[in-house]
């Protein structure tokens, strides 16, 4: 099984890193990238994303995080869609778990980190789909 995968990550060079370290994983298909919340919801209905990556450090200019706003949108439009949220602030990724995502990661990812919880959630999603 194959899954296609989001990326919402505001810094182009860290967008890109963790698009390459993505396509190393022997589950991942499609790798869609962007640091627009209003253009990654578009992306996950448009191409039927599996797992996104989300940092969730930013604020938007209510002084709320944006990107998990964005999460939390995408969640209510595509229920079986699963996160991965990463952060620098181990509190904004506890807040995030209250949106029912399953991971997070603290900056600086590291890949096998990275692939453990890709490969987890690959089988979560098979079971899924078996049902």
């Amino acid at each position: 099984m194959y899954v296609d995968i989001l990326i919402l990550e505001v810094d182009y060079y860290t967008q890109k890193y963790y698009h390459k370290l993505v396509k190393k994983n022997r589950y991942v298909n499609n790798v869609y990238s962007t640091s627009s919340e209003s253009e990654a919801i578009e992306i996950c209905k448009d191409c039927n994303i599996d797992i996104a990556l989300i940092d969730v450090e930013l604020t938007n200019k209510n002084n709320n995080n944006a990107y998990l706003d964005a999460a939390k949108r995408i969640k209510k439009s595509i229920p079986d869609i699963e996160f991965i949220f990463i952060t620098v602030y181990s509190g904004i990724a506890l807040q995030s778990l209250d949106s029912n995502s399953v991971y997070y990661l603290v900056k600086p990812i590291k890949e096998e980190q990275l692939f453990i919880i890709l490969d987890e959630l690959v089988e979560k999603i098979r079971n899924k789909n078996q049902t």
